[in-house]
C-alpha cells in the first residue's frame, strides 16, 4: 500500500507516515523500519499527531523538525487487508527494504554466509529475471483511468525490483560449480508451533550430504537453524535494526527457507529474488490447517509470492499425520487443569495453526529434494502447479506416505487414492476430491472433532 503510494504513483518520500493504530497505540519497532524506507523523515502514529500538549516540541517525522499537526496536503491510504492482494507485489516490497538496509550509512552489503553453510550461493548460469509486460500504447490521455494507473504502477514496480535483483547478484561472483542446497530452518520458542525434532532433521541433512544428495542443479545439502525473534523477545514486536539485518542477510544466504505457518514466513520477502536467486519458502501447516481450513494459509504465502512472479517459490507442506502433530503447550495445560480454558483461543482454526510438529525425517528430505528439482526452473515450477503436483501432502504409509498434490484438498487420502485408479471424482466437497473454497469461518465437523480432541485428551 505505502510502496504503491510512494512509488509506483510518484507521491515520493518528502513526506510524514502517520499510521493510524487502534487505542492509542504506539508503533512497534518493526513497522518503523519496514516504513523508514519510504520516507526522509520519521514514522509517526496518529494518535502522536493528534497531542495537542505536544506542540513545538522536537521530533524526527516532520519536515520543520518540531511536532506539528497542520499540513498542507494529505493522502489517505486505506488498509485493505493483508490477504487482498490490491498492494505492492510483495517481492518488490522486499527489494526495497534490503536496498534500503544494505546502503553505507546503515552498515552496507550484508554479511554473504551468516549461518556458515560454506561453500557459495549461486547456481553457475542462473539467470530468471522477470518477463517484461507490453508497455502502455497510443497518446497519453489528460486523465488516466485507475486501470492505466495501475498498469504504470505494476511497471515501476517490476522496473525497481529488476534494478535491485540485478545489482545484488552482480555481487556475487561465478561459481566454480554447483553449490549445495542451503536450507534454513526456522528455530522458534514458546508455547505454539515448535519444530519438535528439529535436531533430528539437522542430522538428516548432514547424512542426506554424506550420502551424495543431487537433485536440480545443487550437489550437496547443508541446513541450519535460525530463530528470526530478537533476544529476550518473543516475536517479531521487538525486532530492532540489528536484528532485521541479520535476519535479512540469514534468508538471503540460503535457498530455502524452511518454517511452520506464521510471521516467520515474511522473511522470505528478503531472500534472493529472480536472478538473485533461485529462492524457495516451504510452508509447513499442522495436521487439519492445510485441509479443514485451506483457505486461510492458502491466502497468504502461496497467493502473494504467485503475485510477485513467483520470485520466491513456494512449497506447501500439509502434515496430515496425526503421529506428526502435538497439541499446543496451552491446550496441554488446559488439559491437566493448570491452565483456566478461559485464558486461551477457542478457535479450533488457530489450535489447529498452534499445533507443534515432529517430521518424518524421510518425508522432510523427500519434500527439499521436490523442490531442489523445481525451485531453479520457474517454468517446470510453474507447470508443476497447474499440473497440480506442486505441494506436499505427509500422510500415514498405509494411506499413501507422502504425496504431492494442488493446494486446499479437504480429503486428500481419497483424492490421491482416485489418482492412482484412475477414478474421477466430484469437486464440490460431496464425498469427492473435497477443495476447500469456503472461506476462514469454514469449520467443518471433522475439524471440530480434531480440536476436541486436544481438550478431551484422545490426541
Amino acid at each position: 500500500m505505502v510502496h504503491r503510494a510512494t512509488v509506483g504513483h510518484g507521491i515520493g518520500m518528502n513526506l510524514t507516515l502517520v499510521m493510524a493504530l487502534p487505542q492509542s497505540l504506539a508503533l512497534a519497532r518493526f513497522q518503523r523500519l519496514l516504513l523508514a524506507p519510504y520516507t526522509k523523515f520519521g514514522v509517526t502514529t496518529l494518535a502522536e499527531v493528534g497531542r495537542l500538549d505536544h506542540l513545538g516540541r522536537p521530533v524526527d517525522w516532520s519536515h520543520e523538525g518540531r511536532h506539528v499537526n497542520c499540513f498542507k496536503q494529505m493522502a489517505l491510504c486505506r488498509w485493505e487487508g493483508g490477504r487482498s492482494h490490491r498492494g505492492a507485489p510483495v517481492a518488490a516490497v522486499g527489494a526495497r527494504v534490503v536496498g534500503w538496509l544494505t546502503d553505507p550509512t546503515r552498515g552496507g552489503p550484508l554479511p554473504p554466509d551468516p549461518l556458515g553453510f560454506g561453500g557459495w550461493r549461486r547456481v553457475p548460469g542462473y539467470e530468471d529475471s522477470p518477463a517484461p509486460r507490453p508497455p502502455l500504447t497510443g497518446a497519453k490521455p489528460r486523465r488516466w483511468s485507475k486501470q492505466q494507473l495501475s498498469e504504470a504502477a505494476r511497471r515501476s514496480l517490476e522496473a525497481e525490483l529488476r534494478a535491485a535483483e540485478e545489482l545484488a547478484a552482480a555481487r556475487e561472483p561465478e561459481p566454480p560449480g554447483p553449490p549445495k542446497l542451503r536450507v534454513l530452518i526456522e528455530r522458534r520458542s514458546g508455547m505454539t508451533r515448535i519444530l519438535r525434532n528439529l535436531e533430528e532433521l539437522l542430522r538428516a541433512c548432514e547424512e542426506a550430504d554424506e550420502a551424495g544428495f543431487a537433485h536440480g542443479p545443487f550437489r550437496g545439502i547443508a541446513c541450519r537453524a535460525h530463530g528470526f525473534a530478537s533476544a529476550g523477545q518473543r516475536g517479531s514486536g521487538g525486532t530492532d535494526a540489528a536484528a532485521l539485518r541479520a535476519n535479512a542477510a540469514a534468508v538471503r544466504s540460503a535457498h530455502v527457507l524452511f518454517a511452520l505457518h506464521g510471521a516467520g514466513q515474511t522473511n522470505a520477502f528478503f531472500m534472493g529474488q529472480h536472478s538473485a536467486g533461485p529462492s524457495a519458502l516451504v510452508d509447513v501447516r499442522p495436521c487439519g490447517l492445510g485441509t479443514g481450513v485451506a483457505s486461510w494459509p492458502d491466502s497468504y504465502a502461496p497467493a502473494l509470492h504467485q503475485r510477485s512472479g513467483d520470485a520466491v517459490r513456494v512449497f506447501a507442506l500439509n502434515v496430515e499425520h496425526p503421529a506428526q502433530c502435538l497439541p499446543p503447550d496451552y491446550m496441554v495445560a488446559v488439559r491437566n487443569g493448570t491452565l483456566d480454558a478461559r485464558y486461551v483461543t477457542s478457535n479450533p482454526a488457530s489450535q489447529l495453526r498452534d499445533q507443534h510438529v515432529a517430521l518424518r525425517a524421510d518425508q522432510f528430505l523427500q519434500v527439499l529434494a521436490h523442490a531442489a528439482s523445481l525451485m531453479a526452473n520457474r517454468t517446470a515450477f510453474q507447470g508443476a502447479r497447474d499440473a497440480g503436483r506442486l505441494h506436499a501432502y505427509a500422510l500415514p504409509d498405509e494411506d499413501g506416505g507422502l504425496q504431492f498434490g494442488p493446494l486446499g484438498l479437504e480429503n486428500p487420502k481419497r483424492f490421491f487414492w482416485a489418482r492412482a485408479n484412475n477414478v474421477t471424482l466430484p469437486e464440490d466437497g460431496s464425498g469427492g476430491a473435497g477443495r476447500n473454497k469456503g472461506g476462514d469461518q469454514f469449520i467443518g465437523w471433522e475439524l471440530a472433532a480434531f480440536a476436541a480432541g486436544f481438550k478431551g485428551g484422545r490426541r
